[in-house]
């Protein structure tokens, strides 16, 4: 797995808006965020442009991602924001020098197409809050999120949930995943990641309950949640009832598909939609140690 060079204070992060419109305004404090931390940015071209839904056409986001992942000094790329966009413009990306340019892709959400695309190629990226969610994720997460991108935060510790079908658990391998939705729409893709002996990491937003049981059994169906050594559960938000009550909750629903497989599954690793995501690196190995809840999460980037 190749890792990029971490950040330190000087470094310049390239920044992008591959998916959803963003406007000045929205981010400009966010800029101005981590230039007190210490970081040059370099904004690209159609960071600000609008094509409907999009910031900016298909051609334009892909000539910004492109210039970011052929930036000549920059060490980290970084998303405005999530939404959807980014599986329209994965297959016009050159990464053909990526790994003499190396760069953190940070970013989460609709990030997941990029972060499995490049797990494929064996390199590493960054589960993380993305520009926009700089000034409104708590000060935990802040705090968090700088170590990451210098780093120095290679554990988290936090109390599993009682739907966890595991009190105890000890396992290891390359933790990878992001929004379900996403890993749902890459199947069949030479960007869906290869998940035998993996950690898989899953988080969902603004999805009806039928719809996540829809996209857990397409996974199922396709054999792909075979070999995984666990799965961790982070932030299931607003996933609400359709006019009809499913009759189960998110919880029961992962554990009816998961436990086929007799996979350990792992409630409540605080990353996601919500203000206390405390990110991690994706394909880095993992090691979880649990006992009665308890976990500690210690990734190794060597």
């Amino acid at each position: 797995m190749l890792y990029p060079k971490f950040l330190q204070k000087g470094d310049t992060i390239a920044i992008v808006s591959p998916c959803k419109h963003v406007s000045e305004a929205e981010v400009e404090p966010n800029i101005a965020l981590l230039k007190s931390w210490g970081y040059e940015v370099d904004l690209g071209k159609h960071v600000f442009a609008q094509d409907g839904f999009f910031a900016g056409t298909d051609k334009q986001r892909a000539e910004d991602m492109q210039w970011a992942i052929d930036h000549p000094f920059a060490k980290g790329i970084l998303m405005t924001r999530g939404g959807y966009g980014l599986i329209r413009i994965i297959d016009q990306l050159n990464f053909s020098s990526f790994a003499e340019k190396a760069k953190w892709v940070i970013g989460y959400s609709d990030a997941t197409v990029i972060q499995n695309h490049l797990f494929q190629k064996n390199i590493a990226s960054m589960h993380a809050p993305m520009l926009m969610g700089l000034s409104t994720i708590s000060d935990c997460a802040r705090t968090h999120w700088q170590d990451l991108i210098k780093g120095n935060a290679q554990s988290i510790a936090f109390e599993a949930e009682e739907a966890s079908n595991v009190k105890d658990l000890n396992v290891e391998g390359r933790m990878i995943g992001g929004n379900l939705s996403l890993l749902f729409a890459l199947q069949g893709s030479h960007s869906f990641p290869y998940l035998k002996d993996c950690i898989l990491f899953i988080e969902e937003i603004d999805e009806y309950r039928y719809h996540v049981d829809r996209m857990l059994m397409s996974l199922h169906r396709s054999g792909s949640l075979k070999g995984l050594k666990a799965v961790v559960v982070g932030y299931l938000t607003d996933v609400k009832e359709s006019t009809t009550p499913y009759g189960k909750s998110s919880e029961e629903m992962l554990l009816e598909r998961f436990e086929k497989f007799a996979i350990p599954l792992v409630f409540g690793y605080p990353a996601g939609h919500e203000a206390a995501h405390k990110g991690f690196v994706q394909g880095a190995m993992t090691k979880i140690e649990m006992r009665d809840r308890k976990a500690l999460v210690t990734q190794d980037w060597v």
